[in-house]
């Protein structure tokens, strides 16, 4: 059987959607730490809603009864754009703050979702989808390296 070699597209665009996910993953529990703290609520958790919770905690559950050993400590991990997007929302007291307008950061989410999507599933993507990735993941940095 003879193998293609992967685009060096979907190489650099997997590295984009890594480092996106996981900064703004990182960026998300920091501020709602920091939201607990201030307001001495239980933990961070309680500022994330319920649903999203609900679905993170069953993807995690499934991937924990593999027998692999995969899975993270970490719940939000298995929240995708979308949910993270909603985090923001939910919480806009805290997100405007960073982003300026959390509104354009989730449109900007949602855009991407589907070239995520087409990496993560191994599909190849084009030139011009990689450039608004770079792009995107520009903007989304830049509002996440201010604070």
């Amino acid at each position: 059987m003879k193998y293609k070699s992967c685009p060096r597209e979907n190489k650099r665009a997997y590295v984009i959607i890594y480092l996106l996910e996981k900064n703004l993953r990182d960026l998300i529990v920091g501020k709602m730490q920091d939201k607990s703290r201030n307001s001495g609520s239980v933990g961070w958790v309680t500022y994330i809603p319920r649903d999203i919770i609900k679905k993170c905690e069953k993807r995690a559950n499934e991937e924990r009864k593999s027998y692999q050993s995969l899975g993270s400590e970490q719940l939000i991990d298995y929240g995708d754009f979308k949910d993270l997007g909603t985090i923001c929302v939910e919480n806009r007291d805290v997100f405007d703050k960073v982003f300026n307008d959390v509104d354009i950061i989730v449109l900007k989410l949602k855009e991407l979702e589907m070239i995520r999507n087409t990496i993560a599933h191994n599909r190849s993507i084009n030139r011009r989808e990689l450039r608004r990735l770079e792009l995107f993941y520009e903007d989304i940095k830049n509002c996440i390296k201010r604070r």
